[in-house]
């Protein structure tokens, strides 16, 4: 999970839920003015109530933007050369502590292949941190799949990627330390929450962003299997609530294990504008951004 928030302490006591760890202002007076499928005006941001900035989407008038984590739809194009002949590419980036914003030292990290769901055949070699604390992890550009992230005392978890491996989205990734979640704070989540969790399933974790690049509260997350909703009301986490809040946060747990699909409706919108698929496992936390432009 990336770090993009000034008030995570206040949420440690449930973000088990949140990792992040991979975007928002006012009402236009135009929004009467948008055609049936939620544009803007040619020329005009597309603003809603909860703050976001839509321009991007059709009938906007700005690109949609490649964030930080998470695996968009529109990454599938993934330049279609073999591995070995692409460029190799490096994501360096430090690991701390959810909770204290320490470093964590004993971590283990490994890029795996999207299809490769037990990572069976790595995409990279597992790597630990280096003396200058942080984490290096090369495989090539296109690539377009997660990172197995494994700390001492921390919940395991999933890192997807909002595109395919580029110079540009690295740059913008490495900018945030990632963040793991001691598995210690994971037994308050239930009486915090009031929320019984399945040993059996998973977490996901969703940073929702807007074509600003800015967290986006008012997101409406649909999944498409059973689970349990999550966001946080005053920094708070509160169950069963759909939408993210002023950071952009929210999730699902008890998750099945498997593939799953997300999808992202900023506020006042009946269409998703980003759809994301991620891979599930007993026990791991899946984190992953929600950006604009990713739907089908």
């Amino acid at each position: 999970m990336h770090s993009n928030s000034t008030s995570t302490r206040a949420r440690a006591s449930w973000l088990p839920l949140a990792l992040l760890a991979l975007s928002c202002t006012k009402f236009a007076s135009e929004l009467d003015q948008l055609d049936t499928a939620g544009g803007a005006l040619e020329g005009e941001p597309s603003l809603d109530p909860s703050g976001g900035d839509w321009s991007c989407l059709p009938g906007g008038n700005g690109p949609a933007l490649s964030g930080a984590a998470g695996t968009g739809a529109n990454a599938t194009a993934a330049v279609e050369m073999p591995p070995a002949a692409r460029a190799p590419l490096t994501y360096s980036f430090s690991v701390v502590d959810f909770v204290s914003a320490a470093a964590v030292e004993r971590v283990r990290v490994r890029a795996c292949f999207r299809p490769d769901v037990r990572c069976e055949s790595p995409a990279s070699a597992e790597v630990e941190p280096g003396s200058d604390g942080r984490v290096q992890v090369t495989t090539f550009g296109g690539f377009n799949g997660y990172l197995e992230i494994l700390g001492e005392g921390m919940l395991p978890q999933l890192l997807f990627f909002a595109a395919p491996w580029s110079p540009v989205l690295l740059a913008q990734s490495q900018r945030q330390s990632v963040q793991l979640l001691p598995v210690r704070v994971l037994s308050a989540l239930g009486d915090s929450a009031r929320l019984p969790l399945d040993p059996q399933s998973g977490v996901i974790a969703v940073t929702a962003y807007d074509c600003a690049g800015s967290a986006a509260a008012g997101v409406r997350l649909e999944i498409d299997t059973g689970s349990v909703p999550y966001a946080f009301v005053d920094d708070l986490p509160v169950a069963n609530q759909d939408s993210t809040s002023e950071q952009g946060l929210a999730g699902f747990v008890n998750v099945p294990p498997g593939v799953v699909v997300v999808s992202g409706f900023p506020h006042g919108r009946a269409q998703a504008v980003s759809v994301e698929s991620l891979l599930v496992r007993t026990g791991w936390l899946s984190s992953v951004s929600l950006q604009p432009g990713s739907a089908p």
